[in-house]
């Protein structure tokens, strides 16, 4: 995740697995089921890239999904619309709580910008959806009462040797249909800079649940991208346009990630 998502386009111009496996099967074995359903999920993710789209959406029908205790950001000039993240990545390696998910995991989450929590000020998102093809890690958020939802999901990456690449991602399952296709201009592979993403609350079946990360990301570069939605998915549900596309950064690193009961 990067540090803060910036607007980018109206879009905002503003800042395969298969599923037959059984999610059990995703854990490994260990007698210590117990120990399990209290213990937050760390993550260690790397040779990553990120999408982040900026949309504005009726703040009401994001209201409708967010739990009252979280005040939405509403855009400043139009306070009837509120932000709305489309944050999608493919990691080639990625490890939860210790343990290496063989082929990589592709994952799209949906986000919106709080002003505040319980009524103090804060910088803040909330997560609207979580889908991945990690199957260990949504049998762990599982044990929290995090609702990840297993998804069908397929990238390519295909460099044209001039410095940019074409890239496709395709969502399919858990109402979270959606498919873009970007051409984007690679970022430089230095220097490298660390930063903390804002906190990201979910309301989880066993309570608030906190998404924190810490990214480690090279120089921005640039996507051009154009993503279709199908009518019925969450997205749609949520405001977002049948289809979408813009000029936004790409970015390419890594990160560290923690989900805990709060």
């Amino acid at each position: 995740m990067r540090p803060f998502p910036r607007a980018a386009v109206r879009i905002v111009a503003i800042v395969v697995c298969p599923l037959l496996v059984a999610v059990a099967a995703a854990l490994p074995a260990g007698p210590a089921s117990a120990t399990l359903r209290i213990r937050p999920i760390s993550t260690v993710e790397t040779d990553c890239y990120e999408f982040n789209e900026a949309l504005l959406v009726p703040i009401a029908t994001l209201r409708e999904a967010v739990p009252e205790r979280y005040e939405i950001l509403p855009f400043p000039q139009s306070p009837d619309l509120g932000f709305l993240f489309v944050s999608d990545h493919h990691c080639a390696r990625v490890e939860v709580n210790g343990w290496r998910w063989p082929g990589g995991h592709v994952t799209t989450m949906g986000l919106t910008l709080l002003q505040s929590r319980d009524g103090v000020p804060q910088e803040a998102f909330f997560q609207l959806w979580y889908g991945t093809t990690n199957l260990s890690l949504i049998a762990r958020a599982r044990l929290l009462g995090l609702p990840v939802r297993p998804v069908v999901a397929t990238q390519s990456v295909r460099p044209d040797g001039a410095g940019r690449s074409q890239i496709t991602m395709g969502y399919r399952g858990a109402g979270l249909d959606h498919r873009r296709t970007a051409l984007v201009t690679e970022p430089a592979s230095a220097p490298l800079t660390e930063a903390p993403s804002a906190p990201i609350y979910a309301a989880g079946r066993r309570g608030e649940v906190t998404l924190s990360y810490h990214n480690v990301l090279r120089p921005p570069g640039l996507a051009t991208v154009d993503v279709a939605v199908d009518a019925g998915s969450r997205l749609a549900g949520l405001g977002v346009p049948p289809s979408y596309g813009g000029d936004i950064e790409f970015r390419r690193g890594g990160w560290r990630s923690t989900i805990t009961l709060s």
